[in-house]
């Protein structure tokens, strides 16, 4: 399910070459869209915003579950993704007030006007709409049985310089602050990559699961890893995967990143210059020479499995 068109990124036909039977688009939701008066829209940014996509989702899911004992669906949201506009339905205040030097009381927002200021916003619009969400599945008498898995598919796509001034903006000029500011926060490209983080949360309303997914795992992790964590929680087989499960792996894990970077709990690795950034004191010669091994042919088998169609061929051998 998604609020957006079917043909963004060749979904109709991208989606059935992955197992999906049913699939439910722009086209197949009810929303508000007056061309003559741009406030009273049910969209926001790429497609329907994620209140109403999510209560009108939940009517689609309870019909499935009714007619399947057993389904897989994916629900992709939109309202926090970029372009991050400014929407009438969007109402976190972000302006800063403070005490000029004439005693007054007086307000700015620098940040409405910067890309990290307006995903703010829409961020808290998202947190709403996905609260909203569990609500509506607390309140059901369905989905007893339904684990739900939230997680962002890549970070916000923000600057460096974006980013900076979420450490670093004086908000009585809307200029970032120098180094010789006493409160300036030194913030590197390497603080930046590291900021790239996505939320992935496991939950559910069934009482004897909760009690197994109870806590936090702050262990490094990636996209890839997902998939085997979730497949060992459930019991589920499967012959091939990059990734590993989180709970068995721990903080032995790595993560590697397209562009040849990749992060463990030591160090981050800049594959382009060679350079690193260590996170927990030095890091061994030894250890960094294997873990860029290990990168290096983890990418040539991903890219491998993608360019040679190597699964497809493992069945034709079978």
């Amino acid at each position: 399910m998604h609020g957006n068109y079917q043909s963004m990124w060749n979904r109709s036909n991208v989606h059935p070459r992955l197992g999906y039977t049913d699939m439910y688009y722009r086209d197949s939701f009810e929303f508000n869209q007056d061309s003559k008066d741009p406030n009273n829209t049910d969209l926001v940014g790429l497609g329907i915003n994620d209140k109403l996509f999510f209560q009108q989702a939940v009517d689609k899911l309870t019909t499935i579950e009714d007619s399947y004992s057993n389904y897989f669906g994916t629900l992709i949201t939109l309202s926090n993704h970029s372009p991050f506009a400014p929407n009438p339905a969007f109402t976190l205040n972000i302006n800063d007030y403070f005490t000029d030097s004439y005693g007054e009381q007086t307000s700015t927002c620098y940040l409405c006007e910067r890309d990290v200021g307006k995903y703010i916003v829409s961020a808290h619009y998202a947190d709403e709409a996905l609260g909203e969400f569990i609500d509506l599945i607390k309140n059901s008498d369905h989905f007893n049985n339904t684990l739900f898995v939230f997680y962002g598919d890549h970070d916000a796509k923000l600057s460096y310089k974006d980013m900076n001034y979420l450490y670093n903006y004086d908000p009585t000029t809307g200029e970032l602050k120098d180094e010789y500011d006493p409160t300036y926060v030194n913030y590197d490209s390497y603080d930046h990559q590291l900021n790239k983080k996505t939320p992935l949360i496991f939950w559910t309303k069934n009482s004897k699961l909760k009690s197994i997914l109870k806590g936090e795992n702050s262990n490094i992790m990636g996209m890839y890893d997902l998939a085997p964590t979730l497949f060992n929680m459930l019991d589920i087989d499967y012959d091939y995967v990059l990734g590993h499960d989180i709970f068995n792996i721990k903080d032995n894990n790595i993560v590697i990143f397209p562009n040849g970077n990749f992060l463990t709990k030591e160090v981050y690795y800049n594959n382009s210059t060679g350079e690193y950034k260590e996170l927990k004191g030095a890091v061994d010669t030894e250890f960094l020479n294997n873990s860029i091994e290990k990168s290096e042919r983890a990418l040539e088998v991903g890219n491998a499995i993608i360019t040679y169609d190597l699964f497809n061929e493992k069945k034709r051998d079978d």
